[in-house]
């Protein structure tokens, strides 16, 4: 009887292949994801803006990047054991610079963004953090340092052009991350709030929230701000419920103390609610709920190497490795070599 070496037969499971990718091909691969599209947005319209004035901006976007970045460096190192590239900080550090006024001091500016990363590592649950980290380091700034806000980097210097450079950008990174739903209802329910304000005698209060800067900061914070993926909603029915929540707490803020940062003084509330939920919601263990579970029928073509879901190659790569091939007429291999 002849016999068969093993050594030649496939195996079911086979290593794949490590690919290595040159750094261009990771940054394009980084710009096409949502932090890299929100990264070039901001950095196009902090361009845009300090073409106007370029005085003091670079020391405050400089100290605030260099303050989230490195915190969140040591943070991560600390958490993970391991140093990852801070995208996110950077992402909270020019939010930070771009919304505080370009006459705050270095040191102020650097202290707020180092706190605003502090909030994400510190304040978080198993699946993610609590707080807007942006809006987090800038309420504690504020209460602080007296920090002043500007929200320079809404364009409100160039009228009616800037309106509508922010309202493009806005959108645009609000629909690439699916969270319109979020920023249309915030912005409804705050304009129809200060719009019934207006008739209930607190006209000349609410005269300023449809002027620049207050409107151009309300399409900046609704559409870049409150739309981060990791504390806000991602079904759009809780989308529209976050939005009324935060658009009513702030614009309370406003119509009770008339303080500057009324536009992120909601957004805490609407982060503690959906962190809320989302504990409600799910196991435990921080599994995915059994319902979500169920939701998502098994692919019918399968995927090797994933138990319960045998693709039709890892299976004939299985029978092969085992010897018990079929021949056409129904006959194992092994008996007709006998």
């Amino acid at each position: 009887m002849p016999m068969t070496s093993t050594a030649t037969r496939p195996s079911a499971r086979q290593a794949a292949p490590t690919v290595r990718r040159s750094p261009w091909g990771n940054l394009r691969r980084f710009v096409r994801t949502p932090k890299g599209t929100l990264l070039w947005v901001l950095l196009a319209l902090a361009a845009v803006a300090m073409a106007h004035t370029t005085r003091n901006t670079p020391p405050v976007v400089g100290a605030a990047v260099l303050g989230a970045a490195g915190i969140d460096l040591i943070a991560t190192r600390v958490r993970q054991g391991r140093f990852l590239f801070p995208s996110g900080a950077i992402l909270t550090g020019l939010i930070v610079a771009m919304v505080l006024a370009r006459q705050t001091p270095a040191y102020a500016v650097l202290l707020t963004a180092a706190l605003a990363a502090a909030g994400k590592h510190a304040l978080r649950t198993r699946w993610s953090n609590i707080f807007n980290p942006a809006v987090l380091g800038l309420l504690i700034g504020n209460l602080l340092f007296r920090s002043g806000e500007s929200w320079w980097g809404a364009l409100p210097y160039y009228g009616l052009l800037g309106f509508a450079l922010v309202l493009a950008a806005a959108w645009y990174i609000a629909a690439k991350v699916n969270k319109l739903p979020l920023a249309l209802t915030y912005l409804g329910v705050s304009l129809v709030v200060f719009t019934a304000a207006s008739f209930s005698g607190a006209a000349a209060q609410v005269a300023q929230v449809f002027r620049a800067p207050d409107i151009n900061a309300l399409l900046f914070f609704a559409c870049i701000m409150l739309t981060d993926p990791p504390t806000s909603p991602a079904r759009h029915q809780d989308q529209c419920w976050f939005g009324a929540l935060a658009a009513l707490v702030g614009s309370s803020i406003f119509l009770k103390f008339g303080v500057q940062w009324f536009i992120i003084g909601g957004l805490p509330a609407a982060n503690l609610a959906e962190s809320l939920r989302r504990l409600a919601v799910r196991p435990p263990n921080g599994a995915r709920p059994a319902t979500a579970l169920k939701a998502a029928p098994p692919s019918p073509v399968g995927r090797a190497g994933v138990p319960g879901q045998r693709g039709p190659a890892a299976a004939a790569m299985a029978r092969t490795a085992s010897g018990s091939a079929r021949t056409p007429t129904g006959k194992s291999a092994r008996a007709r070599r006998a």
